[in-house]
């Protein structure tokens, strides 16, 4: 799991769209109806058995995102991703998959 704290990190899913980036600047999960993104503070890591979980709040919302080593397709392509994810936003579960964002095409820029 030492990869995921290491590297930069995208979660993503699918019905209802939606990415979250992890990485040195905090994380960023966006939806196509927020591009632009509900922006956290960077976060560390803690393991809690084979999960690696991130939480934290902002004014706008709290998060929490646990990504455990699962193969894990987007249920849209044929990709497999070897990590799954659940990310909770402002009281809404999330469910997908993750990996190096350097091994998935990249969202857009992060400014």
């Amino acid at each position: 799991m030492d990869l995921l704290t290491a590297e930069p990190l995208r979660a993503l899913g699918t019905e209802p769209f939606w990415a979250l980036d992890v990485d040195g600047a905090g994380l960023r999960f966006i939806t196509p109806e927020d591009t632009s993104g509900i922006r956290f503070p960077p976060i560390a890591a803690t393991a809690v058995a084979d999960t690696v979980v991130w939480s934290g709040q902002t004014e706008r919302a709290m998060i929490e995102l646990r990504v455990w080593r699962e193969k894990c397709s987007d249920g849209m392509s044929d990709r497999e991703y070897p990590y799954a994810a659940r990310v909770t936003v402002a009281g809404t579960t999330y469910r997908g998959c993750a990996d190096r964002r350097k091994a998935i095409a990249p969202a857009g820029p992060r400014a």
